[in-house]
């Protein structure tokens, strides 16, 4: 191999591509969500970001290094199975694209205020995980699970963009639909044919909001209807 191309190879292993990004209200930090590529697990603190900002768009390069990261730097925490990099903007991101070098994508951050968050948990249960929702090679909203534990049923929140029309996934083989109120506004609740998961969708400040309740082994999904409609009345955004 020549030598340039071995130098491409080998600075392109490091690179870690970004998944998707929450921006703050006062729209001057951005957090990255990464997936560092490779077999080997990476510790906190091994990946880094470089942003460069320029009048229509921010460029972020997210890499991995061989050595823990120095301590001023900014560097990732670990959230199950993504990477998180803060990113301080001397300025509000606006209306300027952000875009990540290691595939060229542009990515459309989730607004952190408007990402809806549950005031009280069932007995027990906690935030197991939330990362970006993607569709093909863009982000479209957020996810989040709860749930007793992380390999135990729970509940998944799915905030997409309503622009997009009904998120296939809460519509396809549902049965015993149900519109029913939830939140002020109008809302379905249906089931799988098979009854292994349940689901609550509706529309909320240009996001189509779904609940989604699966099943553990032989058991009934996690929430029923009642409950389901429970965790929904107690969501808020901008909680953190």
């Amino acid at each position: 191999m020549w030598p340039a191309a071995a130098a491409e190879l080998a600075r392109r292993s490091l690179e870690a591509p970004v998944l998707g990004a929450t921006v703050s209200a006062d729209g001057r930090t951005l957090e990255l969500y990464a997936l560092p590529l490779g077999t080997e697990p990476v510790p906190a603190g091994r990946l880094t970001v470089v942003s460069e900002v320029g009048r229509d768009s921010v460029e972020v390069a997210v890499s991995k290094n061989e050595a823990a990261a120095p301590a001023d730097g900014a560097v990732c925490r670990v959230e199950r199975r993504l990477h998180v990099l803060p990113v301080l903007l001397a300025e509000a991101l606006g209306g300027r694209r952000v875009l990540d070098a290691a595939s060229g994508a542009a990515l459309t951050p989730m607004p952190r205020a408007e990402i809806l968050r549950p005031r009280q948990l069932p007995a027990g249960w906690y935030l197991v995980e939330e990362w970006p929702l993607r569709e093909g090679d863009r982000q479209t909203g957020w996810t989040q699970r709860y749930g007793p534990t992380a390999d135990r049923a729970g509940l998944v929140v799915v905030q997409r963009s309503a622009s997009l029309g009904p998120n296939e996934r809460f519509a396809v083989d549902r049965v015993d639909a149900q519109d029913v109120s939830v939140r002020g506004t109008a809302g379905i609740w249906s089931r799988q044919s098979n009854w292994t998961a349940t689901s609550l969708v509706w529309s909320e400040g240009g996001w189509e909001v779904a609940l989604g309740s699966w099943a553990s082994d032989a058991s009934p999904p996690a929430l029923d209807e009642t409950a389901t409609l429970a965790f929904a009345a107690s969501l808020i955004a901008g909680l953190r």
